[in-house]
């Protein structure tokens, strides 16, 4: 993890710094584990991803990919936020 940054609404977001700052700052939403596989092909430990399969949250350890527990269910409503690989 690089570390956190205070994103401004509004600001220029160059590509270094969505690697560097907001994949590690954000919760990332995919269609299932295969999706995201193919998304995050190197995760980085501390990432955090929702899989609209499971309905469950995901928390990168550094080696493998472990359920957040107890399960923390997103309603729909909240679910299009960021969706990538859907």
């Amino acid at each position: 993890m690089a570390g956190w940054f205070d994103f401004v609404n509004g600001q220029t977001l160059p590509a270094s710094r969505v690697q560097d700052y907001l994949m590690d700052q954000a919760v990332m939403v995919f269609a299932d584990s295969t999706a995201r596989s193919a998304a995050l092909p190197t995760p980085t430990a501390g990432m955090v991803t929702y899989l609209v399969d499971t309905a469950n949250l995901w928390f990168y350890n550094g080696s493998s990919w472990g359920l957040v527990t107890p399960p923390v269910i997103i309603p729909d409503t909240l679910s299009p936020i960021l969706l990538i690989g859907a």
